[in-house]
């Protein structure tokens, strides 16, 4: 039975990474206790609010400042060839983190004149504490996307346990020099998170790209066609410039074909090594260059999507802060860490669902939400029973200040499950839109009620409003669910296809591969914006292809040459295309 039950979970993508974010989750969790009680009970509470609300405040500013790269990390890396790959990963990590400093530093200028309870981020000291604090989170966020992007969730364990592990280490270090202050907590978090992250960056990552030479690495997938026009020349993993030289595009498995003269590829790979450091500067800031429209993509398309959901998580901390001071917000804060290993199963597997999905993987929502009930279940209970007792780890004073606040948060759980799963479906569908109305109502409820309710319920009251927004968004995915199948025939939704019904490649109903949403979204020169009809793949008249490659109804799914020889419809003459319940008559005839 073991070992059929090993067998099942080696050949099933989503099961095998979840249990490994469930297990980096639990790593995290268990050592992060194990940094908070020491921190808690050798740094004086005052101190240790300092540190959390600078700690919160650079979560924020990480949250603002990435510009989605981990999202378009996980929509475009499958398939890339090594050129191509490393171009988007450089760049991507660059643009973020420049956009992180910068909007770190004009926080750490501009905050404390609104809130004087900011007080400690100005002068030099704080600028540099929050800079380094949210570049080291930003950094730590996108490589975690990175390796979910490749679905290489054992590479995402070993780095988070190395970091955890790094804190503790690092906080008993400098504890033993006798600093027990705010800053041995900041030095202890910030620190081990930067070097390792850096170390991933140069060392790590080799494992993840792919080999210039096709089926050459273990990990590589096999390159994909002859480059389209989204794949501007750009970076070799050298730095050198790839102009002239044919990359595959980053389409999904199951659309992809070998790459002819694979040889000079490889051939320019290697002589990039030996380009004089002025060619390699070029084609460096060419690869940005070629960058910019796909961040600018995903900024419109996932960032805003990613603002409106991870906001109420890192700004409730801050509203804290700034309504009721730091010594509160180190009650709010320990209660709020002790719950957010529940809160990081549901977007961690949300992740995996949409990095299934981008690879072409017809993942149901049902197992992905089997998959976080199984995770969530027990703990939730545990905490909801010992949560208190949970908490006096740490100091009696915690105890009696977060042990109600901690049973708040923890119900809230289970709806924020649900909102999260229902975001990441519908982003796989390319309905940005939904997602960002849906995260919308969720974040204004969270932070308006918190903002409202903490001068008179304390810390408590941010666990309520966050368990009413949570709520609300919950009872809104059912609402949109009941809506769809109210008035949508059976299995399909919106017009759309779902994972379990739609034609596979292959079948007896599709004669030709059609375009992909990857392929679609990478056409940012074309004017098209990520949230808009058109990414979705739509053609004018409201016809599609299937969401995740398989043919749907549009153009593809029936023979006949079409744009960029795919199939496309051919219908009779006189044949006139029936009408769904979403359509309004047109009154034409094909």
């Amino acid at each position: 039975m073991l070992i059929t039950a090993l067998r099942r979970l080696s050949s099933d993508s989503l099961a095998r990474n979840s249990l490994l974010i469930m297990a980096t989750t639990v790593s995290n969790g268990g050592l992060g206790y194990v940094y908070w009680m020491l921190a808690a009970r050798a740094v004086p509470p005052n101190r240790i609010g300092t540190a959390t609300a600078l700690i919160s405040a650079a979560t924020a500013v990480s949250m603002i400042a990435n510009l989605g790269a981990g999202h378009m990390f996980i929509q475009r890396l499958p398939g890339s060839d090594a050129a191509t790959w490393s171009r988007i990963v450089t760049s991507g990590l660059f643009l973020a983190s420049a956009a992180t400093t910068a909007t770190a530093t004009a926080v750490a200028v501009l905050v404390p004149f609104f809130s004087g309870n900011f007080g400690f981020l100005s002068g030099l000291t704080g600028t540099a504490a929050l800079t380094a604090a949210a570049v080291a989170v930003t950094l730590t966020t996108l490589l975690d996307n990175l390796y979910v992007a490749h679905r290489a969730g054992h590479g995402m364990l070993i780095r988070n346990l190395a970091v955890a592990a790094g804190k503790l280490v690092t906080l008993l270090a400098v504890l033993a020099t006798g600093h027990q202050g705010a800053t041995a907590v900041l030095v202890s978090y910030v620190l081990p998170t930067l070097l390792i992250s850096l170390a991933t960056i140069a060392v790590g990552n080799r494992r993840l790209r792919p080999s210039p030479r096709p089926g050459a690495g273990p990990d590589s997938p096999p390159p994909a066609t002859v480059s389209s026009s989204a794949e501007s020349p750009g970076i070799s993993p050298a730095g050198a410039s790839t102009a002239g030289v044919a990359s595959p595009t980053t389409g999904r498995a199951g659309v992809v074909s070998p790459v002819a003269g694979s040889a000079s590829g490889a051939s320019a790979v290697a002589a990039a090594s030996v380009a004089p450091p002025q060619r390699r500067w070029r084609g460096a800031a060419a690869g940005l260059r070629a960058e910019l429209p796909h961040v600018r993509t995903a900024v419109i398309g996932h960032h805003l999507i990613n603002l409106t959901q991870a906001g109420p998580a890192a700004l409730l901390p801050v509203l804290v802060t700034a309504r009721l001071g730091p010594d509160a917000n180190a009650h709010f804060y320990l209660a709020w860490m002790t719950a957010s290993m529940l809160f990081m199963v549901s977007p961690a597997v949300a992740s995996a669902l949409y990095a299934e999905r981008t690879n072409a993987a017809p993942v149901p929502v049902s197992r992905a939400a089997m998959v976080v009930l199984a995770m969530v279940g027990a703990p939730t209970a545990v905490l909801v029973i010992a949560g208190d007792r949970i908490l006096a780890l740490f100091s009696a004073g915690y105890a009696a200040e977060g042990g109600l606040l901690l049973q708040i948060l923890v119900l809230a759980a289970l709806p924020d499950a649900v909102a999260n799963l229902a975001v990441a479906h519908w982003r796989s569908r390319n309905e940005f839109r939904l997602c960002r109305r849906l995260n919308l109502v969720r974040a204004v409820t969270c932070l308006a009620l918190a903002w409202l309710l903490l001068p008179g319920a304390g810390v408590t009251g941010a666990g309520v409003a966050w368990l009413i927004g949570q709520t609300a968004s919950a009872l809104l995915v059912a609402a949109v669910a009941l809506v769809r199948r109210h008035r949508t025939p059976a299995g399909r939704e919106g017009g759309r296809d779902h994972p379990e019904t739609a034609p596979k490649a292959g079948s007896p109903n599709v004669t030709a591969p059609v375009e992909t949403v990857r392929e679609v979204s990478e056409r940012p020169r074309m004017g098209r914006d990520a949230g808009s009809r058109n990414v979705s793949g739509r053609a004018e008249t409201g016809r599609e292809s299937g969401p995740l490659g398989g043919a749907g109804r549009g153009a593809g799914a029936r023979g006949g040459a079409g744009r960029n020889g795919r199939a496309t419809a051919v219908p009779p003459k006189g044949f006139q295309r029936p009408q769904t319940g979403s359509e309004a008559p047109t009154g034409r005839k094909r």
